[in-house]
């Protein structure tokens, strides 16, 4: 498995912070699974597919899809041994995140139809990527 990560300064006061961004390549080993997450998840599916734990069923989230998944709750998601993910992602954390999602009616949406925002994940891939070292600190995992 390969990620390539940007990982942010975080504002202890802020309420929104950025805190990773990058793109996983998984392999069949690829699994995160956090009790009471203290970050949101945000991922867009470029190719694949893989799993996400919802209400106790294992979910299929295919490539040019996006899910969504919010601070404090539990999060377990897992790719594909045959088509393994490769994905975007953005972790942020702080107040604004939940109330957000309340305010948007997005609680209990979770997965979208990713068409025509591959362009949009692919542009922040790209931002991050372009980004000072003094503003992140950089690292790859193979």
């Amino acid at each position: 498995m390969k990620e390539t990560l940007k990982v942010y300064q975080r504002e202890s006061n802020s309420p929104l912070n950025v805190e990773l961004t990058g793109i996983s390549y998984c392999d069949a080993s690829y699994h995160i699974k956090r009790n009471n997450s203290r970050v949101t998840v945000i991922e867009y599916v470029l190719n694949g597919y893989g799993y996400v734990t919802k209400n106790g069923a294992d979910i299929p989230v295919f490539a040019d899809s996006i899910y969504l998944l919010p601070q404090g709750e539990n999060q377990n998601y897992y790719s594909s041994a045959d088509e393994p993910w490769e994905k975007i992602f953005i972790n942020v954390c702080g107040t604004l995140p939940p109330v957000l999602i309340e305010e948007y009616g997005l609680k209990d949406k979770w997965l979208f139809e990713g068409s025509g925002m591959k362009d949009l994940f692919l542009k922040i891939a790209k931002i991050s990527e372009s980004m000072e070292h003094n503003e992140f600190e950089e690292a790859e995992v193979a």
